[in-house]
């Protein structure tokens, strides 16, 4: 949930992108060839993909406080978080 609400706020050009997406009736998988059927017979196929990855001080900052407290607390603090952000 943190990691969905901090992608947000930093990198907004994906809620642009699912939103034109779903206005299309598209999913963003139908942007992939579905890998399951055969390809022709004699056809190479490859690809790669690269992402740079900006530090995510949410994430990082979760997994700090789950190795300092254990995960029932960092549940509680989120929980508390998201109450407290979407109240009233």
């Amino acid at each position: 949930m943190l990691d969905i609400l901090w992608k947000l706020g930093n990198e907004p050009e994906i809620l642009h992108g699912a939103r034109d997406l779903t206005q299309k009736g598209q999913l963003k998988s139908d942007k992939y060839k579905n890998l399951s059927k055969p390809s022709a017979v004699g056809s190479v196929m490859s690809f790669d993909v690269f992402r740079v990855m900006q530090p995510n001080p949410i994430q990082q900052a979760a997994s700090r406080y789950m190795h300092d407290h254990g995960v029932r607390p960092l549940n509680s603090a989120i929980k508390g978080l998201v109450q407290y952000l979407f109240a009233g």
